[in-house]
């Protein structure tokens, strides 16, 4: 019995010896429940946790927000210069537990930021002005039912982004591995930059402009007026 019981404790030791080493200590999430919170009208939003987003519109702003009780008592959510800012605090080292799920409501969406390894779905929500997001890190991000009049996507890491619908012209500029699918997003011009390895799809009627350094590459539909700079193993093309 007292061999079995310093062999535990030199296996707890030992872990936690692992955990210190790493840097990294997970926290329970403790039992799952859903708050509310008050929000004011934005179009602007910004993820910075793991957690999987969904936005639809609406003509009254909500957040809805399900976690354990111990992340939900880290998280936060407040305004900042027009822009949700969705994040959570914490000590250093200490990481959230269990999922995170954000249900939010708003009159239209216009800016999109994931920092991280967030995920964003979103359907009709995106307004006539246009669309920006940015991905830092390896988050995706999903839209549909788009009707606008510029969309600019930037991935920074290896996240991804699909939009679909309608909009005038399309901006894409990836750093890294990343892969932006805008193979259902109708425009009439874009531009497509790639620094590393990621991958574009594009549906462009008129004009379609592609830079790559490093070994990214860009499939494209329609019968636009092409102009290519490619400098490595990059490739571009049709169909």
């Amino acid at each position: 019995m007292a061999r079995r019981t310093i062999t535990a404790a030199a296996t707890a030791t030992g872990v936690l010896a692992v955990l210190a080493l790493t840097g990294c200590v997970v926290e329970s999430a403790g039992p799952t429940e859903t708050r509310n919170v008050e929000i004011e009208d934005v179009s602007a939003i910004d993820l910075r946790t793991s957690g999987d987003l969904t936005i639809r519109r609406g003509d009254t702003p909500s957040l809805t927000i399900t976690a354990g009780e111990r992340t939900q008592d880290r998280l936060t959510s407040e305004v900042r210069n027009g822009v949700l800012v969705l994040d959570a605090r914490g000590d250093f080292g200490i990481r959230i537990g269990g999922s995170i799920s954000y249900e939010l409501v708003v009159t239209e969406l216009s800016d999109l930021v994931v920092a991280g390894s967030g995920d964003v779905s979103a359907s009709d929500v995106v307004g006539a002005d246009g669309l920006q997001v940015q991905i830092e890190g390896s988050g995706d991000v999903d839209i549909d039912q788009i009707d606008t009049a510029d969309v600019w996507v930037s991935v920074e890491g290896s996240g991804g982004v699909d939009l679909s619908g309608r909009a005038d012209g399309a901006g894409v500029s990836i750093e890294g591995s990343g892969g932006v699918d805008l193979g259902d997003l109708a425009v009439a011009e874009a531009d497509v930059s790639i620094e590393g390895s990621g991958e574009v799809e594009v549906d462009a009627r008129d004009r379609l402009a592609v830079s790559i350094s490093g070994s990214g590459s860009v499939r494209y539909s329609g019968n636009p007026d092409l102009t290519q700079d490619i400098s490595g193993s990059g490739d571009v093309r049709q169909g």
